[in-house]
């Protein structure tokens, strides 16, 4: 699901965001409605620590929800979190990106390709034996 050009992973999250959970009697209680805004809604699911994420990468959590505050954040200025060689780094929205990080996004990209290709070559060869196996 989108919001405002985010993607956000959790749906039950976004669920509870939206129209509460449960309390003691049964009712729902504690969502912000369905006739919220869309940045209302995200607002709430941050709140929740839903997974939003922006172009695949994944955006800080309090980036639209202030909890000093404990209200919405009006103008979000989203922080993307990148983890390189086991370090976290945290780049605003937007900003160019240094080239380790490209290359680091290369680099995954190359070898998920590499390991959908095996899967699919392992997956053809197995089919070709079940195929002259039958014959």
């Amino acid at each position: 699901m989108k919001l405002k050009g985010y993607v956000i992973q959790n749906d039950s999250k976004f669920q509870r965001a939206v129209y509460g959970s449960p309390n003691g009697h049964g009712e729902m209680s504690g969502g912000v409605g369905e006739k919220a805004t869309e940045g209302e809604k995200l607002a709430a699911y941050d709140r929740l620590g839903g997974l939003i994420l922006s172009g695949g990468r994944k955006i800080k959590s309090g980036s639209f929800w202030d909890f000093k505050k404990k209200k919405r954040v009006e103008k979000p200025k989203p922080v993307l979190q990148i983890r390189v060689d086991g370090e976290l780094f945290e780049y605003p929205e937007g900003k160019e990106l240094p080239l380790e990080v490209k290359a680091k996004e290369t680099l995954d990209k190359r070898r998920k390709d590499k390991k959908r290709e095996e899967v699919a070559n392992k997956k053809k060869n197995r089919e070709e034996k079940e195929a002259k196996a039958k014959k």
